[in-house]
């Protein structure tokens, strides 16, 4: 630990938990800013692919694909890498992550070729993504479960501000600097600089390595070296997809929260394409648009807040003290009719003699239905699978989040000049609403496939039969290192 860190933050302590609260929240700033700029650089170079289409002569479906690959690394990297920063620790693996992803960055605003344009970004987003599940990491490193509700919900807020600020940045920008496109990614640059400078002060939060006693994931000491190698690879890639493809809970909630995320990545196309198109405005006029997202994640953090304190912790626990998965799921409930309502009021409120206001209006409902649902999601499923399993399925849910996010930029603006704004929007409206009935559903009838797992944790089963006093959730009985 540098001596420049002991006197900015104080003298180190094996047990993170028992920090003062400054530097708790030092830290989880420091995590969202990471989270922030990762995100971020996913829609900032949106506004440049014409640019890059003209200087690096390609066409404009190949140039979508700076953006497809680094939200493809994004996808693969935390599974991969992430983990070891339980065997060497947050702070050298946030930081390598973060030389990486400038190393890169740099790369990109400089490449004279469309080829090494997208390795760059490839190679971005891959090394540079660790950060975002190193965070969640951090967060559970130093608040117990009890206290983790609000710095949570700050933390996984900026990957829904990053992309949603990303194409409103880069319009200015392109803007004063003659739309010189390598400017989009300049302006990352002088975005991570100063938050790298700052991971420098943070210090170690994971208590096995400051303790001396942190293995990687899945493995002992006395396993070799091949052996640990196996294992590690199983618990990163193998138990995940597993968990993706034989578990109806996070197979489906994934997918809903990997749509929602995918129509957010493809607002990136089209909320530029709808308001040029159809009310004339600028590039910088259209991307302010994006502000309404912004005020809908924002008003879904009093919803959530509301919701984990008059309806979830009012709830009657079970014989082992365990409230019942189930009601995580109110801000769920409410974010599904929200999101086919956004989207269909998006999509057929676009007529000149329409005020501009009233589809941007839209992206307030599709904020709040977004955000709710993913959070509600995800603690319903580290609920459900507890210690043993509930990193692997957020693992699982972030791949297919990410994955989806880097597909449907390649054909939303082909979609939108074939089928009119009215019938394309519609198709994403129809899904959303094909989709609503799963927080209902899992809400009903969730415990069934439950009990039916192999995977979910026994006493989340035993939990929904038996009711008792006490109020605790099934996250701060497991507590430990949940990815979320």
């Amino acid at each position: 630990m540098s001596i420049l860190s002991r006197l900015v933050l104080g003298r180190h302590n094996t047990n993170p938990r028992e920090w003062p609260t400054s530097k708790k929240i030092f830290h989880t700033l420091l995590g969202a800013a990471v989270s922030f700029q990762i995100t971020f650089a996913t829609s900032t170079i949106a506004g440049g692919l014409p640019g890059i289409t003209q200087s690096l002569n390609t066409s404009e479906e190949v140039a979508v694909l700076s953006i497809t690959l680094y939200t493809l690394g994004l996808a693969v990297g935390p599974a991969l890498m992430a983990p070891l920063s339980e065997y060497y620790g947050r702070k050298p693996i946030i930081g390598i992550s973060l030389i990486a992803m400038m190393a890169f960055t740099a790369g990109s605003g400089g490449a004279n070729s469309i080829t090494t344009l997208l390795v760059c970004r490839w190679f971005a987003g891959f090394l540079g993504t660790a950060g975002i599940a190193v965070g969640a990491g951090v967060i559970s490193d130093i608040f117990p479960p009890k206290e983790m509700a609000l710095p949570s919900a700050v933390f996984i807020l900026m990957p829904f501000f990053g992309p949603s600020l990303g194409p409103l940045t880069s319009a200015y920008i392109l803007h004063d600097e003659n739309n010189d496109w390598r400017w989009t990614q300049w302006i990352l640059l002088i975005v991570m600089a100063p938050v790298f400078c700052v991971t420098l002060l943070s210090q170690e939060t994971y208590a096995p390595v400051l303790q001396g006693t942190a293995q990687l994931t899945n493995t002992s000491v006395d396993d070799t070296t091949l052996t640990k190698i196996r294992r590690y690879l199983r618990a990163t890639t193998v138990t995940p997809t597993e968990l993706l493809f034989t578990e109806p809970l996070v197979f489906s909630l994934s997918l809903y929260t990997a749509f929602n995320y995918a129509v957010l990545f493809g607002f990136f196309e089209s909320l530029p394409y709808v308001m040029e198109t159809v009310y004339g405005f600028n590039s910088r006029q259209a991307n302010l648009c994006f502000l309404s997202f912004v005020i809908g994640y924002s008003l879904s953090m009093p919803v959530m807040f509301l919701s984990d304190k008059l309806l979830y912790r009012r709830q009657s626990p079970s014989a082992n003290g365990l409230i019942d998965p189930k009601h995580r799921l109110y801000p769920g409930i409410l974010g599904s009719i929200c999101l086919p309502l956004s989207l269909f009021w998006y999509a057929w409120s676009a007529y000149h003699s329409v005020s501009w206001a009233v589809p941007v209006a839209s992206g307030i409902f599709f904020g709040l239905g977004a955000y709710t649902v993913f959070v509600s999601s995800i603690t319903y499923l580290i609920d459900c699978y507890g210690s043993r399993a509930a990193a692997s399925a957020v693992a699982a849910n972030g791949f297919l989040r990410y994955a989806l996010g880097a597909v449907f930029p390649l054909f939303v603006t082909q979609m939108y000049e074939k089928l009119g704004v009215h019938w394309a929007g519609s198709i994403f409206a129809f899904i959303a609403l094909v989709l609503a009935p799963l927080p209902w559903i899992f809400f009903w009838q969730g415990h069934r496939l439950i009990a039916r797992s192999s995977w979910t944790a026994r006493h989340v089963v035993e939990q929904v039969e038996k009711p008792k006093k006490n109020n605790t959730s099934i996250a701060e009985v497991d507590g430990g290192d949940q990815r979320l």
